[in-house]
């Protein structure tokens, strides 16, 4: 049995979508899971599959789901960059902060190679976007961006322009210290890493939605520790 989540707290919303292809179908299970402010623990609410591609607008039908009890504490929402959560955040009020291992999964592309050479200095410019407490690092950092995407139009300034458009969302979690927002929605992804692996040889989206319900009742809730969420 899931352990209660605590009823008198703000909370960060941590949220991901995990797609299956069953027969041909595409379903994607919507996975949310909530942080009480000043706590380490991630707790997650049954998983919601809708057919189709993960999209914004069926993000939407899944918060309006959520316990108007719950629902009302949620004060920061964790996502992948997914087009038009950072609107639907705006629009329910939250603290939108994007996820950092997704931004360094579409940059890794074009900065491993940047990394492993002489010239660091793009790699060294998004850590610190992304880490620097100090106004002064994060606003060198913005300049040297800004000018880089400046002087090197297509390739990787445009994902480059994505992110300084998303400035203040890679950085909540800096800006906000009070809310302890994590920096990753990594707590969903780990979950997701057990789920595939008990869903493995199911063959039916019934039988996916059953055993991924139970192995979320069922599981010990997970720690976060720091910016790393780690499986408790």
């Amino acid at each position: 049995m899931r352990r209660p989540m605590p009823s008198d707290t703000d909370l960060v919303m941590l949220v991901d979508g995990l797609r299956f292809n069953i027969r041909g179908s595409s379903w994607v299970q919507y996975t949310t899971a909530l942080k009480p402010v000043g706590s380490s623990t991630a707790y997650f609410l049954d998983p919601v599959f809708v057919s189709g591609c993960e999209s914004a607008p069926n993000w939407q039908r899944v918060f309006s789901m959520v316990s108007p009890s719950i629902a009302t504490r949620v004060r920061a929402l964790v996502a992948d960059g997914l087009r038009g959560l950072k609107e639907i955040a705006a629009g329910n009020g939250w603290i939108y902060q994007r996820c950092h291992f997704h931004v360094w999964a579409l940059l890794r592309f074009w900065l491993w190679p940047l990394e492993r050479g002489d010239n660091r200095a793009i790699h060294q410019a998004v850590s610190a976007t992304l880490m620097a407490k100090d106004s002064e690092s994060a606003d060198a950092a913005r300049s040297f961006l800004q000018a880089y995407v400046a002087a090197n139009p297509g390739g990787m300034s445009c994902m480059l322009k994505q992110l300084l458009r998303d400035w203040c969302a890679v950085r909540a979690h800096i800006d906000y210290p009070d809310l302890q927002i994590p920096s990753t929605t990594n707590a969903v992804e780990s979950m997701h890493n057990l789920i595939r692996q008990a869903v493995s040889r199911t063959s039916t989206i019934d039988g996916i939605l059953r055993r991924s319900t139970a192995l979320i009742r069922l599981h010990p809730p997970f720690t976060c520790n720091g910016h790393l969420f780690q499986q408790k």
